[in-house]
């Protein structure tokens, strides 16, 4: 089954509608919002933080997620800084800075931002940016991710010597 997600459309200040279609003519679908399964439908409304757009996954009724997988998206979290009006969220792409996203500062302590869906086993780099009252730019935070969703198992040799179990590299 091949599953189209439509794009959401935005039905109030943090509300989201998400549909999805399918090439079957009576799908059961299984919808995850933030790995958990949400719903079992053709049509889904999410509840969204402000200034977020949703990040959902739908699946045929005969897949689910694996569960010894990681995400594959990078959550950034920071703390406010003295004076920032807002943030603005830049991930490097092709040697060049892409601006994802420009978030206000409303007062909270902290402010949180996912990537979009990044691919398994490469490095991602990523730059949170503190913006003035006249949106000018100021200091800036990197940070450089490796992404591994999934790991190979560890390749180790156990021992037994002399009463000491010993655990070593393969």
């Amino acid at each position: 089954m091949s599953v189209t997600l439509n794009a959401p459309t935005r039905t109030g200040p943090s509300r989201w509608l998400v549909t999805y279609s399918s090439n079957l003519a009576s799908p059961t679908f299984r919808v995850y919002y933030q790995g958990r399964l949400i719903d079992e439908s053709a049509r889904t409304s999410v509840h969204i933080d402000s200034e977020t757009e949703p990040q959902v996954e739908v699946y045929d009724a005969t897949t689910t997620p694996t569960q010894w997988t990681y995400p594959g998206r990078v959550r950034l979290q920071w703390y406010h800084q003295a004076d920032a009006e807002g943030y603005r969220v830049y991930e490097y792409v092709n040697s060049t800075w892409l601006e994802r996203q420009t978030l206000s500062d409303h007062g909270p302590a902290y402010h949180t931002w996912q990537s979009r869906w990044l691919p398994d086993v490469t490095t991602a780099q990523f730059r949170v940016v503190a913006l003035d009252s006249l949106r000018n730019e100021g200091t800036e935070i990197d940070v450089t991710v490796f992404i591994v969703r999934n790991p190979d198992p560890p390749e180790v040799s156990v021992t037994y010597t002399g009463g000491n179990i010993v655990v070593s590299n393969a």
